[in-house]
């Protein structure tokens, strides 16, 4: 299911951080202001999840066809061992839809020599419809993992809409990566939230998309 998705959507890219420097059509938004100190957390942190969830509802509906896919890292346990984490039951509305959750052993996806041997990732997919997903609580979990608030979520988690065929990834509280198979999937969120593209990688970003924004429309 998903490496056909995968395969046809999105050949050769590995699901990996970081999405945006991994595939041509993409955007990079900021999350977190930076101007914000540690005293402002709470703040950081609902700005942050607020911008993220926008995001989040300009690109998904609820009859979208969705795979939620974690990707966690372990080390020195046997393949064999079912592994459950605490990612999904929480944040779907409906407990049925886990009997669709899948889990596979594959090898440590950031490898890069012998010191990795003994890592492996364990990737689980959870297939379902836009409604199912609470992701509000989701979005909001990943945000807080690198700042020591609950509930927080420790794995990486990738959205893949499978109905318009775009991946979805808040990678911490300071960014989300979206990328897609075609620049028209990301238009609305291009326009909408323009301002909120990271300035380091704005370039590279308009490359992309100013091509037809310059082209003349029909009247």
């Amino acid at each position: 299911m998903l490496d056909d998705f995968m395969d046809k959507q999105f050949p050769g890219l590995p699901l990996r951080k970081p999405l945006f420097y991994s595939w041509d059509i993409g955007i990079r938004f900021e999350l977190g202001d930076p101007e914000l100190d540690m005293s402002q957390k709470e703040r950081y942190l609902r700005e942050a999840g607020d911008r993220a969830i926008h995001l989040y509802r300009l690109l998904h509906r609820e009859d979208d066809e969705l795979l939620v896919v974690t990707n966690a890292h372990f080390l020195d346990r046997p393949r064999r061992h079912e592994r459950k984490l605490n990612v999904y039951r929480r944040r779907v509305k409906d407990h049925r839809v886990l009997r669709k959750l899948s889990q596979v052993a594959i090898p440590y996806i950031y490898a890069e020599g012998e010191k990795d041997e003994n890592i492996e990732t364990h990737r689980f997919v959870l297939e379902c419809r836009g409604r199912v997903l609470r992701a509000e609580h989701l979005i909001r979990s990943l945000c807080n993992t690198d700042m020591g608030v609950k509930p927080s979520i420790e794995h990486e988690v990738y959205i893949i809409n499978q109905t318009t065929g775009t991946i979805f990834h808040v990678y911490d509280d300071r960014g989300c990566d979206v990328i897609a198979n075609s620049e028209d999937a990301l238009r609305e969120v291009y326009t909408a939230c323009n301002n909120w593209i990271l300035e380091y990688d704005r370039q590279r970003i308009e490359v992309v998309f100013a091509q037809n924004l310059r082209e003349p429309q029909p009247d």
